[in-house]
């Protein structure tokens, strides 16, 4: 039997960062360059399959890296931003 550390009973609150809910642009500051689908739909305020009808018409940026598709931060937020002016 392993020696384990004991469990202290607390339980850590989530990295919301992670899922995707933090809506700052603070995401390169924090060495990451894109978002999964998920969070680019999240961040956008709209669902998955929009988001991935929407890659798939170029009208949200994308990369493929093997299978995992995507999307470029500052290209997501120049093309927020154009669509604001």
């Amino acid at each position: 039997m392993k020696d384990e550390a004991p469990h202290s009973g607390a339980v850590s609150e989530p990295n919301l960062s992670r899922k995707g809910l933090k809506m700052e642009s603070t995401n390169i500051q924090e060495g990451r360059l894109t978002l999964s689908v998920d969070e680019a739909a999240k961040r956008l305020g709209i669902s998955r399959p929009t988001a991935y009808e929407g890659i798939r018409r170029g009208e949200i940026p994308s990369i493929k890296v093997g299978s995992r598709i995507l999307v470029p931060i500052a290209r997501l937020e120049q093309l927020l931003a154009g669509a604001a002016k």
